[in-house]
């Protein structure tokens, strides 16, 4: 499956993902490559290697690290009615 073998490898919440997406198409057809059909196929496997599920999606955005919220930095310092307490 040309995902798995061009795809970029992606590890969410416990799982491994391989996604042919635009850049990993254009990389490849300048080296004469043709895996256009593919574009947005993304394979889910589990962490022994099975594949659980393949499916396409365009979006990428699910596939993105999330920020994670600092604790104790934007609420450091008392508010009171929306003004700063000094």
């Amino acid at each position: 499956m040309a995902a798995l073998d061009f795809g970029r490898l992606v590890r969410v919440r416990g799982a491994e993902v391989y996604a042919l997406g635009r850049k990993e198409v254009n990389r490849l057809a300048t080296v004469g490559i043709d895996v256009s059909e593919y574009e947005g196929v993304q394979v889910i496997c589990a962490a022994d290697g099975s594949v659980m599920t393949v499916y396409r999606n365009l979006d990428f955005r699910g596939l993105r690290p999330r920020s994670r919220p600092r604790i104790g930095r934007r609420n450091s310092l008392p508010r009171f009615g929306g003004f700063l307490m000094s």
